[in-house]
């Protein structure tokens, strides 16, 4: 399950420019295809903490137009 919405997020985090969260999102994809559970709570704090970078920018952006 994981790695079905990290593959859904990768691209649209990359389309947007959050390139780090698109290559956080490819990492927990394949850690989620192969059952790596020990990688996808590895990398959670990471994921957040991009995550919530490219909302902010993206809400900044959209507080321009």
């Amino acid at each position: 399950m994981a790695g079905q919405i990290a593959h859904g997020l990768k691209s649209n985090a990359r389309a947007v420019g959050a390139m780090r969260l698109g290559d956080l999102c490819e990492k927990l994809e394949q850690a989620g295809k192969a059952g790596d559970t020990e990688v996808l709570r590895a990398e959670l704090g990471a994921f957040d903490a991009a995550f919530e970078l490219a909302s902010q920018r993206i809400e900044a952006f959209r507080a321009r137009e």
